[in-house]
């Protein structure tokens, strides 16, 4: 999956995470807002968390986790924004259920 280790030691992630930002970087397959400090994606952590939801509920749930993930390093509130509205529309779509 990723280029990342796990470690009790935080200056090994420290050195993994510093050495990653200047070699994985990549706009069309790696983009930095995409990757953590330590080098692991957004899609990695969909993919571990998604569980079994499909279709358009999985569709949603991704891209909530993928705004919340990328903010901080790409459009800030307008990916919250995107977060929730993405949120409200699984929410909606839980509900029809119910």
């Amino acid at each position: 999956m990723g280029n990342y280790k796990f470690s009790a030691d935080l200056e090994s992630w420290k050195l993994l995470g510093n050495k990653m930002e200047t070699e994985i970087y990549d706009n069309v397959t790696k983009p930095k807002h995409y990757q953590g400090k330590y080098g692991m994606e957004a899609l990695e952590v969909v993919k571990n968390f998604i569980w079994d939801l499909a279709g358009e509920r999985a569709y949603y749930w991704g891209n909530v986790i993928k705004y919340l993930l990328r903010f901080q390093q790409k459009n800030g509130v307008e990916d919250l924004k995107k977060a929730r509205q993405n949120l409200d529309w699984l929410i909606e779509d839980m509900e029809e259920v119910e």
